[in-house]
């Protein structure tokens, strides 16, 4: 078996007054019984939502029932776009206050009100969520990315590691003549140290004739970028 169509009916000794009560919520109503004189029950829909508004003399009559409006066993919820505005708007037009507004989960406004037969009604209001804060991107895999620090090496010689000028670089990394010229005047120094220090020794006098070579290949090699950069000698 299948059912359908749900709809919550209340028990009132007065259908006017809730009629206009829910009226005032923006519930519109669908139908009523009679179509003319003292109302006996009314539906009103709200949302899809039908709540029915019955008379509780017209059900001992009509039905035999024998509604208790003393108890309240179930509460009407409606959502809210500003639970305290719609608390502070319908209590100062009478409706009675259950529950102020508080947060509730986190996420979500709640209070409590009554209609005028004392039936709970909830609202509740979805709270906007502040959006994360935003992190810093990691940096792409593989991407180019600018040299932080000038290249240490000019050629396949082991020059010394030594930090120079950031003017000794072009914008794309490239060693000007200034900086080759440099890098060759510090290994020539380098020889000429090394030369004094070894000078005494068998192995000194020996590589004296290497050390006076690598020096005029030095200058041989600044003689030539000299030259294939337009300088004169």
């Amino acid at each position: 078996m299948t059912f359908g169509s749900p709809q919550i009916n209340l028990y009132t000794d007065d259908v006017a007054r809730l009629r206009a009560f829910y009226a005032s919520l923006g519930f519109h109503e669908t139908f009523r019984h009679p179509a003319t004189g003292t109302v006996r029950h009314v539906e009103m829909t709200l949302d899809g939502f039908t709540l029915g508004i019955a008379d509780a003399d017209a059900a001992r009559a009509d039905h035999g029932l024998t509604p208790d409006l003393g108890g309240h066993r179930v509460e009407l919820v409606l959502t809210s776009t500003d639970t305290d505005a719609d608390v502070a708007r319908l209590t100062a037009a009478g409706a009675p206050a259950l529950s102020a507004p508080h947060d509730w989960l986190g996420r979500l406004r709640v209070a409590w009100i009554a209609d005028p037969d004392g039936n709970p009604i909830q609202l509740v209001q979805t709270k906007a969520v502040a959006p994360a804060a935003p992190t810093a991107a990691a940096p792409t895999q593989g991407a180019p990315t600018a040299p932080t620090t000038p290249p240490n090496d000019t050629d396949d010689l082991a020059l010394p590691q030594s930090p120079l000028p950031a003017d000794y670089y072009t914008a794309g990394g490239t060693p000007t003549f200034d900086a080759v010229a440099e890098r060759i005047h510090r290994r020539a120094a380098m020889a000429d140290g090394n030369e004094v220090l070894d000078s005494e020794s068998d192995r000194g006098r020996h590589e004296t004739d290497d050390v006076a070579a690598l020096k005029r290949a030095g200058q041989d090699r600044l003689a030539q970028l000299r030259r294939s950069m337009g300088f004169k000698p």
